[in-house]
Parts: structure tokens; C-alpha cells; sequence
């Protein structure tokens, strides 16, 4: 192998690592049931398994009705994309909870107590986030 070789070689080794790092899993929710093939509860389980970030995409419009919390047990980042379904649960009880430290971003999804009377809560790794007040406000409102 002369230089030349050795070198594209070894770019093309990097790459590789590269793409390999920058991956993620895309997983598309297809119904607004609660468990089962194509539901938000089965692709957190699936997501949960996985070592590189998975952003979860919600195809369905319907919504999606709980019979109990959501749990992510994963390491690896989250991202849940939604085009304004609703995460529907029972009163009083956490819509989603996070057990260990990740980087989570959620979007495009209404949760009971962002714009009404209701609250909703997601629990990151025992830290309850209530949400009571208009997502724009709770970030736009800098404190002082």
C-alpha cells in the first residue's frame, strides 16, 4: 500500500466513524393507541434500546390517549416530534417520565396544561416539570 492509499484509506475510515457517530434512529408513530405495533409507548420502548439518539416523528393526527405514564429508560438523546397531537392522561398523573439525564427536545405536541385549566407533567430523572403556563411564556419570560 504506497502513501496515497494509506491515506484515502484512512479518510475514508473516518468518515465512516463519522457517519457511524452522527447516525440516528428514525421512528414513526402511525396511531394515537396507547401500546402496541406503531404506538408512542412502543417506539419510547424501542428508542430506549438504542445507543444513538432516536427522534421519534408522529405521523398519526390522532391523539394519544394514555392509560399510563409514558417512560423513556434510555441513555442515548431524545427527540419527540409531533404536529400538534395531544398527550391525553388521566388527571393528577405524569404524562412522561425521563428516567435518567438526557438531552430531550420535545415539539409539535400539546399537552393538557399548556393551554388550559389542566396540568401536565413530565418528570426528567425525579425533577417534576409542571407545566401550567403557555409554553411561550414559561420560555420567552426570562427570570430575574
Amino acid at each position: 500500500m504506497n502513501f496515497r492509499t494509506t491515506i484515502l484509506a484512512f479518510a475514508l475510515g473516518i468518515s465512516a466513524v463519522a457517519s457511524t457517530a452522527a447516525a440516528e434512529n428514525k421512528i414513526i408513530v402511525t396511531n394515537g393507541n396507547d401500546d402496541g405495533a406503531g404506538s408512542l409507548r412502543t417506539a419510547l420502548e424501542f428508542a430506549a434500546t438504542q445507543r444513538q439518539a432516536s427522534k421519534i416523528l408522529i405521523a398519526t393526527r390522532d391523539d394519544i390517549s394514555l392509560n399510563s405514564p409514558l417512560v423513556y429508560d434510555g441513555t442515548a438523546p431524545l427527540a419527540l416530534i409531533g404536529t400538534g397531537q395531544r398527550l391525553i392522561g388521566d388527571a393528577g398523573t405524569d404524562l412522561l417520565t425521563i428516567t435518567r439525564g438526557i438531552d430531550l427536545v420535545i415539539t409539535g405536541l400539546d399537552m393538557p396544561g399548556l393551554n388550559d385549566a389542566d396540568d401536565a407533567t413530565v418528570t426528567v430523572q425525579g425533577i417534576l416539570i409542571k407545566m401550567e403556563a403557555p409554553l411561550a411564556t414559561a420560555i420567552d419570560t426570562p427570570a430575574i
